[in-house]
């Protein structure tokens, strides 16, 4: 018997695709939020609502704390 992740029954491509793909997300906002690129993000009708609500500084708080939440939620679906 294989011990480690790829033993345990739920820790197959159905578990292991969408943990990198919220992995990837979070890291992708985080990028946004700190860096405030790619430009063409930044700039999009969306965020730009964001930054109409929020302001400049908290679209960026907003980003980081939803890229954090990202991040953290496909490291424990990776580990768990």
């Amino acid at each position: 018997m294989r011990h480690g992740i790829a033993s345990a029954p739920w820790a197959g491509p159905s578990v292991r695709v969408p943990a990198v793909v919220v992995l990837l997300y979070g890291a992708l906002c985080l990028a946004l939020a700190l860096f405030k690129a790619p430009a063409a993000i930044w700039n999009m009708g969306k965020i730009e609502g964001f930054k109409k609500l929020f302001g400049e500084l908290g679209t960026q708080v907003f980003l980081g704390a939803w890229g954090a939440v990202g991040v953290a939620l496909g490291v424990w679906l990776m580990v768990r």
